[in-house]
């Protein structure tokens, strides 16, 4: 009798040890094996999407290529930018002490929600495109300052170094972080307060610029306003410690260069060490954005460059002056210069199960490369969806795990395998099935791939699969255990 008892229970050891060996091969994803349902053969549908070339018109995105500066999209585009870049006064954010106006971002806000768009801004206290004084008069009075010529006009520099220019920047900050971080329709905060028109360089200005633990003070002032927010810390030209620290607060602090298509774009870094070091691989990690220099044409094949060579993702869509004023030949180069900025995200191959069975698990295997020069700064999640043929009725969805704020450029398609569960709820029958790449809080638009072949709501067609019912699975009862 103990015999018989001890052969049961080794039977139903020997019965989990083989579902626990399945599972683990189910689970398990590799490009070269797919997986299929236990017991199961089922052929196999293969995807071969077609690419975008280059040559094409523009394919506009969040974060790369083109973005709306100042209200102004020069650059003829398919569609109007997903991101708007603005830059605000402290005396307009500030009209009187610890009273605040920020109805000239809300405004800008508001439009760039309604054109389904981000906006992004900074703050100056020096501005010789406007005012004499961009400060609040309160601060101008308490702080201190001087004036000084600059560009043939005359500015206001407050005292850097001043604790109450410092204690006010501080209230500032945590008034606008209070309102706006992590705002979803804020794009990133781009760091400033500092130098010439926010940029942490006052090259030129009749007073010294500020001792290192004051334009350190600043950097954390703001970083620590917009801690759930995308910030970015202007190059600053000759600055190298504010830089350098700003950039080591985080793998996610980018970059905002003021001067594309100039040498002095690379000068300020591969002329200081510190600073080179601290920007070559940023772009990995956070977003380097640029606009021209201005004040004359830009040297479009140094802008082409310095695009690939920096891993630039944005480019102002102003600032280069006229449209109308350049050749074909040249209005073609500047539209190539965004086409090269950014992430460029193909599905090269895809191939999935023609059969699936309810309450099994099934992969989906595909190929993916980045043909531009940068990874996503997004979140965005790949993902397989089951609709009713000839309807938008959604029936299932299943996520991949890749990740393509990881995928960095690449010079072969990478292989990810997705194990994948179909649900028991959903009934036998053939259905579409189809490829998205959404936001995961639905702000914007389905992302455009690489590929031909995307349909009205974003949506990528791959085929036809069927759904087959599953057969009841054998349940496991060892002894003394719950049943």
């Amino acid at each position: 009798m103990v015999d018989i008892k001890l052969q049961h229970v080794r039977r139903a050891w020997v019965r989990l040890g083989l579902l626990l060996a399945v599972a683990l091969v189910l689970t398990s994803g590799s490009w070269a094996a797919a997986e299929y349902p236990l017991g199961a053969a089922t052929s196999m549908i293969s995807v071969t999407p077609t690419a975008i070339p280059l040559s094409d018109p523009e394919i506009v995105n969040p974060l790369r290529g083109f973005y709306r500066w100042y209200g102004v999209e020069g650059i003829p585009q398919p569609r109007p930018s997903y991101d708007h870049y603005l830059r605000y006064t402290w005396r307009e954010l500030e009209p009187s002490k610890g009273q605040y106006d920020f109805s000239p971002i809300e405004r800008e806000l508001q439009a760039a929600r309604a054109a389904g768009a981000k906006l992004a801004f900074r703050v100056m206290s020096i501005n010789n495109f406007g005012a004499a004084v961009e400060v609040p008069e309160y601060l101008r009075q308490e702080a201190g300052g001087s004036y000084c010529s600059y560009g043939g006009k005359v500015v206001w520099v407050p005292a850097w170094d001043h604790p109450q220019f410092l204690e006010r920047a501080r209230a500032l900050m945590q008034a606008l972080g209070a309102r706006y971080n992590g705002n979803p329709w804020l794009g990133y905060y781009d760091m400033g307060i500092y130098g010439h028109w926010g940029e942490w360089h006052t090259n030129g200005l009749c007073t010294p610029p500020a001792t290192a633990a004051t334009k350190r003070a600043l950097v954390d002032i703001q970083l620590a306003a917009f801690p759930s927010s995308r910030v970015l810390m202007n190059s600053g030209g000759p600055e190298v410690d504010a830089f350098v620290y700003a950039l080591g607060a985080s793998p996610r602090v980018g970059v905002r260069v003021d001067s594309l298509c100039d040498p002095w774009f690379d000068q300020q870094f591969t002329a200081y060490p510190a600073k080179l070091a601290a920007m070559r691989d940023r772009w990995k990690t956070a977003p380097v954005v640029s606009e021209y220099l201005g004040g004359g044409r830009p040297n479009l094949a140094e802008c082409d460059r310095q695009v690939q060579t920096w891993h630039i993702a944005a480019v102002a869509g102003g600032n280069f002056g006229a449209w109308s004023s350049y050749s074909a030949d040249e209005q073609a180069q500047l539209i190539t210069i965004g086409k090269r900025s950014g992430y460029r995200i193909q599905l090269n191959a895809l191939s999935y199960p023609a059969v699936v069975t309810t309450g099994q698990r099934f992969s989906i295997d595909s190929q993916w490369s980045n043909v531009g020069v940068t990874p996503l700064y997004e979140q965005y999640a790949v993902t397989f969806q089951l609709h009713q043929q000839g309807t938008r009725a959604l029936v299932w969805t299943g996520v991949s795990h890749l990740n393509l704020e990881r995928l960095l450029p690449t010079t072969q398609p990478q292989p990810v395998s997705d194990p994948l569960m179909m649900s028991d709820a959903i009934p036998a029958g053939q259905y579409e099935l189809n490829l998205v790449v959404r936001d995961p809080t639905w702000y914007r638009p389905p992302l455009t791939l690489a590929n031909t072949g995307r349909d009205s709501v974003g949506r990528y067609p791959l085929g036809t699969i069927t759904v087959s019912p599953g057969v009841p699975r054998e349940k496991v009862y060892l002894p003394g255990l719950t049943r």
